[in-house]
């Protein structure tokens, strides 16, 4: 567990200096302005696609949390004493 925690923690890590944010939508319709909002807009789907793989990520790591759990709860059951019922004597 504490494996894929690093790991996550590194993947968010690494995507930390792609996560500043975008510069500020510029008006008009000059060359220079469209392409600054070209890239500005570039810059908001790099963002959506980075904060999407780590929610990805995020959902992953909760997924296997609960499979461990489940399975520690599984185990724990499984190593409970089995119910036998009491024989039954009928005098003769």
């Amino acid at each position: 567990m504490k494996r894929i925690f690093g790991a996550a923690m590194m993947v968010l890590l690494a995507g930390a200096p792609a996560m500043a944010a975008c510069p500020a939508a510029v008006p008009g319709d000059s060359v220079e302005e469209i392409e600054a909002n070209r890239l500005r807009v570039i810059c908001l789907q790099q963002q959506a696609s980075q904060d999407a793989r780590i929610r990805s990520i995020e959902m992953d790591i909760q997924m296997l949390q609960m499979k461990q759990h489940q399975l520690d709860l599984q185990r724990r059951f499984d190593n409970l004493p089995r119910y036998e019922p009491p024989k039954i004597v009928i005098p003769r």
